[in-house]
């Protein structure tokens, strides 16, 4: 199943041309441990990357760390860690809802993304939460507002649902 979805993402979004490199546009992978989101979010971005595009890999606890450190060192400021995260040309983040939830969290989820939005540089995430809120558990708008969740669907945005069992089970 996730070699069918690779290809389909592959050949639709990023690989047939770079316009929708230039749109912006951003996809969302949700689904249990071991589905391969990881896999294909990494596949695609070295797909850019082989075609002279930056990409970084992270998790949002790593990003959100980093941003952090910069108030107690004269090394960086806040705004430049914020802009090794805003500059790719892709951003996959991974773990999203992992962390806290604090408002502290959201502010820099949402500078980091929202400045990604304005400026047209498509973001992956991925998460194992389903997308919307959903009998007591919270989902990915949660973590990332409702604002985001939309801005993530623009320029031909998706969410896409790994819904099978993982890969590593048997292994």
């Amino acid at each position: 199943q996730v070699s069918k979805l690779e290809e389909m993402l592959h050949s639709r979004l990023f690989i047939r041309g770079a316009r929708a490199l230039e749109l912006g546009t951003s996809l969302i992978f949700s689904g249990g441990v071991g589905t391969g989101k990881t896999h294909l979010s990494v596949g695609i971005a070295h797909k850019i990357m082989s075609n002279g595009y930056t990409a970084i890999f992270t998790t949002v606890s790593g990003m959100i760390r980093h941003v952090r450190s910069t108030w107690k060192s004269d090394d960086e400021s806040e705004l430049d860690a914020m802009r090794t995260y805003v500059a790719p040309k892709l951003l996959i983040l991974d773990e999203v809802g992992v962390q806290s939830g604090s408002d502290n969290e959201h502010q820099i989820l949402f500078e980091i993304l929202n400045s990604r939005y304005e400026r047209c540089r498509p973001t992956i995430l991925l998460t194992n939460l389903p997308i919307r809120d959903q009998e007591g558990r919270k989902g990915l708008q949660s973590y990332i507002g409702e604002r985001l969740l939309d801005r993530m669907r623009e320029g031909g945005g998706k969410a896409f649902t790994f819904d099978w069992q993982s890969g590593r089970i048997g292994r």
